[in-house]
């Protein structure tokens, strides 16, 4: 919704989670749960493991996939940069906080509505 708050002030699951996504134009939603801070090697996995996954599907996926990314810092390390070179990747940077025309954001917009631990069952070390 335009103008909503895109953050959650109080932390219901710990320790934290992060999301990476991928949507097709299908609508079918690629993602990875993490409990670390994605960094570029740990979005250089989560790349690897969807070439793994699209490649399983159809041999010649790179000919006609783009990769929209919103140029977070390990969006654009050049690590990343290489890993997406060497798996055939083509991709798409595009301007700052434009939520509105990246469709991973509205599955983030949607999971931070929703309350994850409703039960307050402790998940955490402690």
């Amino acid at each position: 919704m335009h103008g909503a708050r895109n953050s959650v002030s109080s932390k219901s699951v710990s320790p934290r989670l992060s999301l990476i996504t991928a949507i097709d134009n299908y609508g079918a939603i690629y993602f990875a749960l993490t409990q670390v801070n994605t960094t570029q090697d740990v979005f250089a996995l989560f790349l690897q493991s969807l070439a793994d996954r699209l490649s399983a599907e159809s041999s010649d996926w790179q000919s006609s996939c783009y990769f929209l990314m919103d140029g977070a810092q390990y969006h654009k390390a050049s690590e990343t940069l290489q890993k997406m070179q060497r798996l055939g990747m083509k991709t798409i940077v595009a301007g700052p906080y434009g939520f509105l025309g990246a469709p991973c954001e509205m599955v983030f917009a949607f999971l931070k509505q929703l309350d994850l631990n409703p039960n307050g069952i402790r998940c955490g070390k402690k």
